[in-house]
C-alpha cells in the first residue's frame, strides 16, 4: 500500500537557479503564459500493480525534494477512465493539452513558506484507456523540472516500481541534492571563468548572420507547439545511424545538422540557434530543476 509517513522537507529550500529565475521573472511578466508548461504521458500494456506504481511514484518524489508533496496527494495518483470514449487515448491527450494550456496561480509562486500554498507547478494522474492499457500521465512547469528532469524521474520511478514488484530494494537514488547545484550555480555566477566564456562566445559569433527560418519571418512566443511527426522505416533509420557512427555523434545531431541544412538551403553562410542542456556541478546531469542554457 501506498505510504502515509513521508517525511517533511528538512530546512528550507534551496535558493532559484539563474535559468529559474529567468522563467520566475519571464512568467510573472506574463502571467497569462502557458509556453512554460511541459508535459508527457507514458503508455502501460500488460498488468499493472497499481499500488506498487503509488508507492514508486511517492518514493520516487520523497528522494526529490524539489517537488515533494506537489505531483500526487498521499492517498495515490488520482484515476481517471476514459476507455468509454470513442478515441480513449486522443481524450487523454486533449485533457493533458488542456492541463498545459493553463498557465499557472503567479500569486502562487512566490508564496512565502508556511502559507500553506503549494504551488501548482505539478501533476500527474493514471489514466485507463482499456483492458491492460494505462497511460501515466504527468506535467510540470519549467520553474520546477524541465524536460530532462522529467526523463530522470520517469526512468527512476520505473526502477522503484520494478524493484518492487520482484520484491527486492530499489538501488540508490540517482539524485543528488538540489543545493549542490544551486552553489555551483552561484559559484560560476560571477567567476572568471564566466568571464572567459562570455568573451568566447560573443567573438566566436562577433559576425553572425541574421538567422534563418523555413517561415521566412519571425513572429512573438506561442504557448504551444506545431509538431509533425514522420516515421522512418528501416532503410532511413539504418542511413542515420551509420552517419551518426561515421561521425562519432548521436543520431539526434545527425537530424540537427540534417535539419540546419534544408533550412539553409541555397545560403553561403547561415545561423540556425538551438536549446541545448548546460548542467554544472558534480555529478553531472542527475538534478531535475532547470538550469542555464
Amino acid at each position: 500500500m501506498p505510504r502515509t509517513d513521508l517525511p517533511a522537507a528538512a530546512g528550507p529550500p534551496p535558493g532559484l537557479t539563474a535559468a529559474q529565475a529567468h522563467i520566475l521573472a519571464a512568467q510573472s511578466a506574463d502571467p497569462s503564459y502557458a509556453g512554460h508548461n511541459v508535459g508527457q504521458y507514458i503508455e502501460l500494456v500488460g498488468p499493472l500493480d497499481t499500488a506498487a506504481l503509488d508507492e514508486a511514484v511517492l518514493r520516487t518524489l520523497d528522494e526529490a525534494p524539489w517537488l515533494r508533496s506537489r505531483l500526487m496527494t498521499r492517498g495515490g495518483l488520482p484515476r481517471l477512465d476514459t476507455s468509454a470514449a470513442a478515441d480513449p487515448v486522443g481524450a487523454a491527450v486533449e485533457l493533458v493539452r488542456g492541463q498545459l494550456a493553463c498557465p499557472p496561480r503567479p500569486e502562487l509562486l512566490t508564496a512565502p513558506a508556511g502559507t500553506g500554498l503549494a504551488p501548482d507547478l505539478t501533476g500527474a494522474l493514471l489514466v485507463t484507456v482499456g483492458p491492460r492499457r494505462h497511460l501515466l500521465v504527468q506535467y510540470f512547469h519549467l520553474l520546477a523540472v524541465d524536460g530532462y528532469g522529467v526523463a530522470l524521474l520517469s526512468r527512476r520511478i520505473a526502477e522503484v516500481y520494478t524493484a518492487l514488484l520482484h520484491g527486492r530494494p530499489p538501488g540508490p537514488t540517482p539524485f543528488s541534492p538540489v543545493s549542490v547545484l544551486a552553489d555551483a550555480d552561484r559559484a560560476y555566477s560571477g567567476s572568471a571563468a564566466q568571464a572567459e566564456d562570455r568573451r568566447y562566445w560573443t567573438g566566436r559569433y562577433a559576425d553572425r548572420p541574421a538567422p534563418v527560418s523555413p517561415a521566412g519571418r519571425v513572429a512573438p512566443a506561442q504557448d504551444t507547439a506545431r509538431r509533425h511527426t514522420v516515421h522512418l522505416g528501416a532503410p532511413d533509420s539504418a542511413a542515420v545511424r551509420a552517419t551518426a557512427r561515421s561521425a562519432r555523434v548521436t543520431w539526434a545531431e545527425v537530424v540537427l545538422a540534417t535539419t540546419a541544412v534544408r533550412v539553409t538551403r541555397g545560403s553561403a553562410r547561415a545561423r540556425r540557434s538551438s536549446p541545448c542542456t548546460r548542467r554544472r556541478g558534480p555529478p553531472r546531469g542527475r538534478y531535475g530543476c532547470p538550469r542555464r542554457r
